[in-house]
């Protein structure tokens, strides 16, 4: 191989090596790990119309700042429901005059907004609850 050929080669090399670093900083700029939530100094809990939690101030706001962590996640994980369908398990979270849901489904748990996103959390509900 020439001069001429093997500087083509280191060329074009560092053009593709070069793509793929731009092109894995573009994605990976674009993973979430958490997400923003209200900061309330107030939130009721409930699970099928029943009491669970209420809680205020600064315990509200430790609450909500246990939800913001997340499983990453791409983009905007869009939600087209109202509502979650058919959890194992399934908690409602008003926060101001905001509705959230808390569900389990197939052993992983989510946060739901509607129509807004829908997002996996690290901890399971009953871990969520204690705390």
């Amino acid at each position: 191989m020439d001069s001429k050929g093997v500087w083509f080669m280191k060329k074009s090399f560092t053009f593709y090596l070069c793509l793929i670093i731009l092109v894995t900083l573009l994605i990976f700029s674009q993973v979430k790990w958490s997400v923003d939530l209200p900061n309330s100094q107030s939130l009721v809990l409930t699970e099928n119309n029943q009491l669970v939690k209420e809680l205020s101030g600064k315990d509200a706001q430790l609450f909500l700042l246990q939800l913001e962590s997340t499983k990453p996640y791409f983009f905007n994980n869009a939600s087209a429901t109202d509502q979650p369908s058919n959890p194992d398990r399934l908690l409602v979270l008003e926060v101001e005059e905001e509705t959230y849901y808390l569900y389990e489904k197939n052993q992983k748990t989510f946060l739901m907004k509607p129509y807004q996103y829908t997002l996996e959390l690290p901890s399971n509900l009953d871990t969520i609850l204690t705390n």
